[in-house]
């Protein structure tokens, strides 16, 4: 039900039986949840913020690995990985923006006697 309610955010306008989809699998995730597992609870009310279609995949990394950290049948390793993954490559991208910055800086014509490095 929680990827019907998904799959219906990627409908078209005028796309009806797309508009019902999202109506019904929304009132019916909504009469559910309090019988829902803690975890599947938790999903439900986070696509119901915002669907992941409309989220930055990037921003939501963090949420996701919270959450399988969560299950009970995940592997150990995994989040470890994930966190690693995450924090390598938004070092790799935080390091890029700053020599961007620095490189725009330099290259000002107020700016072109500073040192910055």
């Amino acid at each position: 039900m929680l990827e019907l309610l998904e799959a219906s955010y990627l409908a078209l306008e005028g796309e009806d039986l797309m508009d019902a989809a999202r109506d019904f699998s929304t009132e019916t995730l909504k009469d559910c949840i309090p019988n829902l597992d803690c975890d599947l609870a938790e999903q439900v009310s986070h696509v119901f913020e915002l669907p992941s279609q409309r989220r930055v995949q990037w921003f939501d990394v963090k949420w996701h690995i919270n959450a399988y950290e969560k299950d009970r049948h995940m592997n150990a390793m995994l989040p470890e990985l994930a966190k690693l993954h995450f924090n390598i490559y938004s070092s790799s991208h935080t390091s890029e923006r700053v020599e961007g910055i620095i490189q725009v800086v330099e290259e000002s014509g107020p700016l072109k006697g500073f040192e910055f490095r």
